[in-house]
């Protein structure tokens, strides 16, 4: 069972993301088989041509990679869109997820898949890759085509689209409008260091945390990404309702959390240090990570458990359009969210299985609450203020 409360989308909160990221930046994959080829890729049809911004079908003139695929089939529209990301060069992916763990699987599978095709990764922080998007659209020069992250920048500065191989993933995992869609899913919960919080003593609820041993003694993150503070509050006010969320939030700011620079990751390995006894927003990929590698560490589900989501879409007006959808569709479908599973990330597609399989939207563990970029945008510069006013974070 899964807490999730459909919320409409505000365009102007998520334009006004963009101007925040812009400030904190200047202050400091259903896969369609189709027909195959003797290099084992899919085959276009014997009279087709490559083209920039798309290819020829077999019977007309050339398919447009951007307006020209409604009405084909899944295997016709990879088809044209493999034989006009021929013609088109390198794409530039831009990614917040780590580059060392999607280059030997995700990105070396779509390469191998699609011979003649090249994927270039470029990582940054959310709020870097938003910025340099903005910069580089508003010149009129965009360098990526595709771009993923936990919060996408504004609209302003995408291509809608319809995610085919995204069909029958949870409505709360796809935008309406067609602006992104999840590749990946965070679980974040506790991350408990066994030996300063023996089982029995750690917290299991947010109420938890207002336990007076606790005082001085958890930490989280600087990030304003939603998977900081700011998805907490938000989370709490949402599932709680505003008048019970904010006295929640009130007892909570006297337990004296100490504020981490940096990510999430530093955070737990802080608490695996001993630093800290719990870490408040831990992702579940890394406690696992650190149990992996002997850590006395575990990572236990809040109630409910904040999900938020790695987001994918396409660049607007970005140089390599057919590339970009074709990318897109693989990382979206059942044999790119393997690779990124086998990547040591949480697949957005209810038809691959997690590594470990409580992690799903409807885990049959632990309720969970999904939080995802139009959300956070909606209610950012409220969620905000009450992080600065309640906790001292700008």
């Amino acid at each position: 069972m899964h807490v999730h409360r459909a919320r409409r989308t505000s365009i102007a909160g998520v334009i006004a993301v963009a101007a925040a990221f812009l400030t904190a930046c200047s202050s400091n994959s259903d896969q369609a088989t189709g027909g195959t080829g003797a290099d084992g890729a899919p085959s276009a049809p014997a009279d087709s041509t490559s083209a920039a911004a798309g290819a020829s079908t077999g019977g007309g003139g050339p398919v447009d990679c951007v307006n020209g695929l409604k009405g084909l089939s899944l295997q016709d529209r990879e088809t044209e869109l493999y034989e006009g990301a021929k013609g088109e060069g390198a794409m530039t992916l831009y990614t917040t997820l780590v580059e060392e763990q999607i280059q030997p699987t995700l990105i070396k599978g779509f390469e191998a898949k699609y011979p003649g095709t090249k994927v270039d990764v470029f990582r940054s922080n959310t709020s870097g890759l938003a910025a340099k998007m903005i910069a580089e659209g508003d010149a009129g020069k965009p360098v990526s085509s595709v771009w993923s992250a936990s919060d996408g920048p504004s609209i302003k500065y995408q291509d809608s689209y319809d995610y085919p191989t995204a069909a029958k993933f949870d409505k709360s995992a796809v935008d309406p409008d067609g602006y992104w869609a999840a590749d990946v899913l965070y679980f974040l919960g506790f991350g408990v260091n066994t030996q300063l919080l023996p089982a029995g003593k750690e917290p299991t609820d947010y109420q938890g945390l207002l336990d007076p041993a606790l005082k001085g003694r958890m930490a989280w993150s600087s990030t304003s990404a939603s998977t900081g503070p700011l998805g907490f509050i938000a989370t709490v006010l949402d599932t709680m309702g505003e008048q019970e969320g904010m006295a929640y939030l009130e007892k909570l700011s006297q337990q004296d959390i100490h504020l981490v620079g940096g990510s999430a990751r530093a955070v737990l390995d802080d608490v695996v240090a001993g630093t800290y006894s719990l870490n408040i927003l831990a992702y579940s990929d890394h406690v696992a990570d650190s149990v992996s590698k002997g850590a006395p560490v575990d990572w236990v589900p809040m109630g409910p458990t904040l999900v938020t989501l790695h987001t994918i879409g396409l660049t607007k007006n970005g140089p390599q359009p057919c590339t970009a959808r074709l990318f897109v569709d693989y990382t979206l479908d059942v044999e790119g969210q393997q690779q990124l599973s086998d990547a040591a990330y949480i697949p957005a597609n209810p038809e691959v299985s997690p590594k470990d399989p409580d992690m799903k939207i409807d885990s049959p563990k632990f309720k969970t609450y999904v939080l995802n970029s139009n959300d956070f945008a909606k209610d950012r510069a409220k969620v905000a203020k009450i992080r600065k006013d309640l906790f001292g974070l700008s």
